[in-house]
């Protein structure tokens, strides 16, 4: 497991000694095609500082805080029973959005890593691990950003439901915020097909 050393509030985390962060160098053949399935070049997973460990067996998904790693998610490879994805940290913490290469006052929230990674070279994004967002975080966002877009997967009604919710309490702090509807996870999309989804909300 990882060491933990605490800094003040929130506390750092370190990678276990064996992460591999090119993806060249990875020893598993199944976490790369997985990873490299959705059209991000190697360049940009091994600039937002994603792993691989054989001891944990897992691609590693880190989580910053002013430049300092606070968590990371972990999702095993072969996936044998379990849960698929674990995070390790503070998972209360607070994160940064995914800037790229953007600096627009628009922040997407999505709902995976990779999307996130994706969305991120087009605008800033934040990955929600899920569909909610916790108070302190978007009290922490609001700092950065005042327009929000919700871009969550087309999975059910269930997580519909979880978007209205969000641009409910959003729209109450935030200057603006939409939803986009999307027919498959943001992940899935080419860069300009996400382009043509954003462009009438990024500013």
């Amino acid at each position: 497991f990882p060491v933990t050393i605490l800094h003040g509030t929130p506390t750092r985390v370190f990678y276990p000694t064996d992460a591999r962060n090119q993806v060249r160098h990875w020893t598993s053949n199944d976490a790369k095609i997985w990873i490299l399935q959705y059209g991000l070049t190697m360049d940009v997973i091994d600039s937002a500082g994603i792993c691989w460990s054989d001891k944990f067996s897992s691609i590693l998904f880190p989580r910053y805080l002013d430049g300092n790693l606070v968590a990371f998610q972990a999702r095993r490879f072969p996936n044998e029973g379990g849960p698929k994805y674990v995070t390790y940290g503070d998972s209360n913490s607070l994160y940064d959005a995914m800037r790229g290469s953007t600096s627009v006052d628009t922040l997407v929230l999505v709902e995976d890593y990779l999307s996130g990674l994706k969305v991120s070279q087009i605008a800033p994004a934040f990955v929600l691990n899920g569909t909610g967002l916790k108070d302190a975080q978007l009290t922490y966002l609001l700092k950065d950003y005042s327009k929000f877009v919700i871009m969550l997967d087309n999975d059910n009604w269930q997580v519909k439901t979880s978007q209205f919710k969000l641009l409910k309490r959003i729209s109450t702090f935030a200057k603006k915020a939409n939803i986009v509807e999307v027919t498959k996870d943001p992940k899935e999309y080419e860069l300009a097909e996400l382009k043509t989804l954003l462009q009438d909300y990024i500013t």
